[in-house]
């Protein structure tokens, strides 16, 4: 999670669909990662709302952070995170950077 950057991470979007596997994934991820992730309150796991789109879920989840983002209900980096059945994960941290108007 360290890219250089000083950059915290203001909420998280999710796969998390209440399979207990993922669960007890991202438990034993909070634990690892604690100082990472200790300020972190605004956890969002889509499926909750429009239940487990499967093979979409990385595609909802960055619309649903770019949308955050534009609509500033969260803070400026928001982290995407997915994982599928046979152990890949991703994670992509989604910014909000002002472009340089007029210059």
């Amino acid at each position: 999670m360290n890219n250089g950057t000083t950059s915290t991470i203001s909420s998280i979007y999710c796969d998390f669909n209440g399979e207990s596997y993922y669960a007890q994934e991202w438990g034993l991820m909070k634990v690892r990662l604690a100082t990472t992730f200790n300020s972190v309150n605004d956890f969002n796991h889509p499926a909750e709302c429009y239940g487990n789109v499967g093979a979409a879920s990385g595609a909802v989840l960055l619309a649903s952070a770019v949308e955050s983002i534009e609509q500033e209900s969260t803070g400026s980096n928001v982290m995407v995170a997915t994982a599928n059945d046979d152990g890949q994960r991703n994670v992509i941290l989604v910014s909000n950077v002002s472009p340089n108007i007029g210059t």
